[in-house]
């Protein structure tokens, strides 16, 4: 029984001791921490400066800053136009405000901008990097919750857009209701009323009039085309 107690004794002394070899280890780290850091500033001045310097100004700029109106568009209730709407944030963003038509005509090839109107009133807005000449066609579409964007964003290398226009490819590039084309043919029509449909209606009234459209066209300067050619 004795040697039980003096057991446990010795080993409640071993916790001990460990416990506070373990707080000394800790402590001499928070020490040699605080002393690298301070002989780092000491022989680095310019940067304890910088940080200095941004930290003043930056609380500056955090109070003072005046905020950024970012517009975006919403459908009105009696116009299903996008109106603008004023969202303030007290920082601005990098954000890259360029259109499909901004990039497109920045790298130098040509653009038209199409309106195609659907079976049931939608405006849609179709974007072409034209070669009226051409046979070849080609109609890149974006997917649920993207735009036109997505095909030439990556720049004349990487966009399946440029490829296709410099392989020959008349490129044609829709946009589904709802996203980039948020127009109706009935001015009066409500908000409600505007964003009544689902992804259904993507596949049975855009892209048939959208395909009906580049067929039109396609059609009549082809025509065109082989007329002035028979002259």
């Amino acid at each position: 029984m004795k040697d039980q107690v003096l057991q446990r004794t010795t080993d409640r002394r071993r916790g001990v001791v460990e416990d506070v070899h373990l707080a000394v280890e800790i402590f001499i780290e928070s020490v040699f921490d605080v002393v690298h850091k301070g002989a780092h500033y000491v022989l680095s001045p310019s940067e304890v400066w910088q940080k200095l310097f941004w930290w003043i100004h930056g609380n500056r700029v955090g109070n003072s800053s005046p905020a950024v109106d970012v517009p975006t568009a919403n459908i009105g209730s009696d116009n299903p136009v996008p109106t603008e709407r004023k969202t303030v944030y007290r920082h601005a963003l990098n954000t890259d405000s360029r259109t499909c038509e901004d990039v497109i005509t920045e790298l130098g090839y040509p653009f038209q901008a199409i309106k195609v109107v659907t079976s049931d009133g939608y405006v849609l807005l179709l974007e072409r990097i034209p070669r009226r000449d051409s046979r070849k066609v080609v109609l890149l579409q974006h997917g649920v919750l993207d735009s036109s964007m997505g095909w030439v964003s990556n720049g004349v290398v990487g966009s399946p857009a440029f490829a296709a226009y410099d392989q020959g490819y008349d490129v044609f590039l829709g946009n589904l209701r709802g996203l980039v084309s948020r127009e109706h043919m009935d001015k009066n029509l409500s908000s409600s009323k505007y964003w009544k449909y689902s992804v259904n209606e993507h596949g049975t009234k855009d892209m048939p009039a959208i395909i009906e459209e580049i067929h039109k066209i396609k059609t009549s300067e082809l025509g065109s085309s082989q007329n002035l050619i028979g002259e």
